[in-house]
């Protein structure tokens, strides 16, 4: 039996889930991790980002890939972790 309803469409709750992309403010509110620091890694290609720039803007704004910055937080941890357990 087919179900209808008048009902509007409405928007679901996010607020629990990780968005994919964030800003330098969200990296350091989410894990802690200041910008020089996330500079720091991103030349050194341990976390991944993207410049967001309208065509004919000089300027934009990084977004920083954030499943990817927990996963390296991640394997650091855990190097950090067998490391310590062959001292």
């Amino acid at each position: 039996m087919l179900n209808i309803t008048d009902s509007p469409v409405t928007a679901g709750n996010c607020k629990d889930i990780l968005p994919e992309f964030g800003r330098t403010e969200d990296v350091t509110r989410l894990f802690g991790i200041r910008r020089g620091s996330l500079y720091n890694l991103w030349k050194k290609r341990k976390v991944r980002s993207v410049l967001w720039r309208i065509e004919g803007s000089t300027s934009g704004v990084r977004l920083w890939f954030l499943p990817g910055i927990r996963q390296t937080l991640i394997a650091m941890m855990k190097e950090q972790e067998e490391n310590s357990l062959s001292e």
